[in-house]
């Protein structure tokens, strides 16, 4: 089906069946444009993968991927207001990891800037 170019048919049967996370992020990065909000679930799930190795690294990474690619996916699904709720999840969910929220706090509210 991707391998088709049929990237909608690809995104059914992945969610009927599952796939491994980098083919969601290929499918998912193939419908941006068109199903943003998509892509948010899919980045959602990736984001708490990389925090799950628990390294600066990773750590760094995910704090990467939520100031370039969640803020993006939220401003293009026109729900940039929802972008610090999502932010405030995250460090919620993730308060006792000292390095990672030390780099969450360089995060800018969405607020302002769309």
């Amino acid at each position: 089906m991707i391998w088709e170019g049929d990237a909608d048919a690809a995104w059914r049967a992945a969610n009927d069946g599952g796939c491994t996370p980098d083919l969601w992020l290929k499918l998912v990065d193939l419908r941006r444009a068109e199903y943003p909000e998509d892509a948010i679930g899919v980045y959602r799930r990736h984001v708490e993968d990389v925090i799950a190795d628990k390294d600066k690294r990773a750590y760094a990474e995910a704090v990467r991927l939520i100031d370039e690619t969640m803020r993006a996916l939220y401003m293009e699904s026109g729900r940039s207001e929802d972008f610090d709720a999502y932010v405030e999840e995250v460090r919620a969910a993730h308060k006792p990891k000292r390095n990672l929220m030390k780099l969450m706090a360089g995060l800018e509210p969405a607020r302002g800037l769309s």
